[in-house]
């Protein structure tokens, strides 16, 4: 479990210390390290069992990125309110607390995920053969793989360049 209690300490107050998610990283880095010697050196190899995921981490991981969304303007509010004290009033300290850092985290912690996926449904997804939108293929459509050979003729260039040679590159990232 403390993986994630670092990744919540390290997502909700980064803020306040910018430094965390470095150090978490180092923190890790080293952690993989040595429990890589130990495995190596000092155990049996461990009886594996496959998992579907990782199950309800997941959504808490979620809820725990969502909140930091929340939390980190919240933070860089408190201050911004203690530097505008000495330099400018508090009711334009209040009004840009209202009018933008909390719409926009919002914003970005509820709909950055939802929009593609319901776009992907509503638009492309139409199930072959019934017509239902589903989301099945989602993760491969949204890898963002073309194929040159849906080059229109019209849009090839007058001089094809040597990476535009479709017997060895047949799709594009």
């Amino acid at each position: 479990y403390t993986p994630v209690i670092q990744f919540r300490f390290a997502t909700l107050f980064v803020a306040s210390f910018p430094l965390a998610p470095l150090l978490a990283l180092l923190n890790n880095i080293i952690e993989v390290r040595v429990d890589a010697w130990k495995l190596v050196t000092k155990m049996r190899r461990p009886v594996v069992s496959q998992a579907r995921g990782i199950g309800a981490w997941a959504d808490i991981l979620s809820i725990v990125a969502t909140l930091s969304v929340i939390t980190n303007p919240q933070i860089i509010f408190v201050k911004i309110n203690v530097i505008a004290k000495v330099r400018c009033s508090e009711a334009l300290v209040k009004s840009l607390h209202a009018n933008m850092l909390i719409p926009q985290s919002c914003i970005l912690a509820f709909t950055t995920d939802i929009i593609p996926r319901l776009v992907y449904y509503y638009g492309y997804s139409a199930e072959y053969g019934t017509g239902l939108p589903t989301m099945h293929g989602y993760t491969e459509d949204s890898l963002s793989i073309f194929k040159i050979s849906d080059f229109k003729e019209q849009n090839h260039p007058n001089i094809l360049p040597a990476w535009f040679d479709p017997a060895f590159h047949t799709t594009c990232r």
